[in-house]
């Protein structure tokens, strides 16, 4: 299914009469997948997420055609990190555990934006953070390669996985609540001597980047993830990722229109 930049993306046809052997097929729900990133089609990617494990699971690719498999299985990471304000709660850290290097590679997927998304779903400022924690976690422990480099922690040569990946950051800056930005100069420097493939470089800046916002509590002005928007003095302003920002009468305007119609 080619992709189009100025449409939203056409449903995959009945799952029931697709044969998910054929590259055709395979080529068909990728490209759907495509298009579901690109336009960030929310209900499209969790209708995917939901119907297509069950197709695959029923055919038990990985044994016949363990290849088709993770193609599958790299089309749902990406499909996954857009559903995610609407995955359960399990999914969501299981996400973190399983998908979300795929999801890095993808310059396309602004993960912050997909984790600030689901967690406006959650009422209580503290699950929230409950749920930060644990993502957090499942980063911490996630073996998935994300750097074919090896690291050199400690004086140990460990390979590039998330996790190792994690505690050189760790080991670096120190484990804080806030990491600055020359603390992280520093982290980035000595790791360009270390992965020297771009596209690597960048999906570890993205890991570090998730693995900051996850650490910002709810609780707070900076990890509260709705603007708040008062009046002072009687000027109009809004405090947005803890940050106080004067409004515009027009951007005024806008926010007021947009809050009445949510």
């Amino acid at each position: 299914m080619p992709i189009t930049m100025n449409a939203p993306p056409q449903p995959v046809k009945d799952t029931k009469k697709l044969d998910f052997i054929d590259h055709a097929t395979l080529q068909e729900v990728k490209g759907y997948v495509n298009q579901i990133v690109l336009f960030r089609e929310v209900h499209d990617a969790y209708k995917i997420v939901k119907v297509l494990p069950k197709e695959l699971a029923m055919l038990h690719l990985e044994t016949r055609h363990p290849e088709l498999l993770t193609e599958y299985e790299h089309a749902l990471a990406r499909a996954r990190a857009v559903a995610l304000s609407m995955l359960p709660n399990d999914q969501v850290e299981q996400f973190f555990a399983d998908d979300v290097v795929l999801a890095l590679d993808d310059g396309d997927i602004v993960l912050n934006e997909e984790i600030d998304a689901k967690m406006v779903r959650l009422i209580l400022l503290e699950d929230r953070d409950e749920l930060k924690q644990k993502c957090r976690n499942r980063l911490l422990g996630n073996e998935k390669t994300i750097t074919t480099s090896s690291l050199d922690i400690s004086g140990q040569h460990l390979p590039g996985t998330v996790r190792n990946v994690l505690r050189f950051y760790n080991v670096t800056v120190g484990i804080t609540e806030r990491v600055n930005t020359l603390q992280q100069t520093e982290f980035f420097s000595k790791l360009n001597t270390i992965v020297l493939d771009p596209d690597e470089q960048m999906a570890i800046r993205r890991l570090i980047d998730v693995y900051e916002h996850l650490k910002l509590s709810s609780l707070t002005p900076e990890g509260l993830e709705e603007s708040v928007s008062f009046v002072d003095g009687g000027e109009k302003r809004i405090l947005r990722e803890g940050r106080l920002e004067h409004l515009r009468t027009d951007d005024a305007a806008k926010l007021i229109e947009r809050e009445t119609i949510q």
